[in-house]
């Protein structure tokens, strides 16, 4: 898993770079270095802070991981923050892609509303679960600078918009009593709160690593949003 997903991660920084390059410009030998490291370093990150305490790796760290030098560093970031930053919002981008396959038209139209409800956790706990380094470096970051959960709590707007545009066709399935719109997004909160207290101290019985978690998630919101049974 760990080498689909840094594969995934490569991926996600080369489409990203290539998205800034104007298509009528061919980038000279300098640019391809300068972009290069840029993209070593970002991967170095999403590397380090799977394994150690954002706040415990230092510069020089990152920079050994990547093959490269402080000055490179400083040249494409302010500062630890900023690369953070970056980091977050290279990932979060690159989710949409895979949002996009997982949830494409045809491969959803015949699931239940339970099914539905279930890809959409499960989807949302296995990005949990595979950057728990990084969710947990930016809570703690949050901690002391609310600005640094914008992009995260952004994207779980998006995401829940994205997966209303299914339920809406599938109302009739939903009786809770606020509708089931604000009903779904509070189900959601629910379940963020879940997630992100099993990154941070682990409370049990259930976590991130079992399928379990996503079950029991499921039943939950299913139940909260008042499904009908042959929904």
């Amino acid at each position: 898993m760990t080498s689909t997903i840094r594969k995934t991660d490569e991926n996600k920084v080369k489409s990203h770079a290539a998205g800034k390059r104007p298509a009528n410009r061919r980038p000279d030998a300098k640019q391809v270095r300068s972009r290069r490291t840029r993209d070593d370093l970002m991967l170095a990150g999403l590397r380090l802070v799977e394994t150690r305490d954002f706040d415990q790796i230092s510069i020089a760290d990152l920079v050994a991981e990547a093959g490269s030098s402080i000055g490179s560093f400083y040249h494409h970031f302010a500062d630890k923050d900023d690369y953070l930053n970056a980091i977050l919002d290279l990932v979060v981008e690159g989710l949409w892609v895979e949002i996009d396959r997982a949830f494409d038209d045809a491969a959803v139209v015949a699931l239940s509303t339970p099914a539905l409800l279930r890809l959409a956790i499960g989807f949302i706990r296995d990005v949990t679960r595979n950057r728990q380094g990084l969710v947990r470096a930016t809570l703690k970051k949050s901690m002391s600078n609310p600005v640094a959960w914008i992009p995260v709590r952004a994207f779980a707007r998006s995401y829940e918009d994205r997966i209303g545009t299914l339920l809406a066709a599938r109302s009739g399935d939903i009786g809770h009593e606020a509708g089931w719109e604000r009903g779904f997004r509070q189900g959601m909160q629910m379940v963020y709160g879940t997630l992100f207290a099993a990154i941070v101290n682990r409370p049990g019985p259930m976590y991130l690593e079992d399928d379990a978690m996503v079950d029991e998630l499921t039943n939950m919101l299913v139940r909260y949003l008042g499904v009908r049974e042959d929904g």
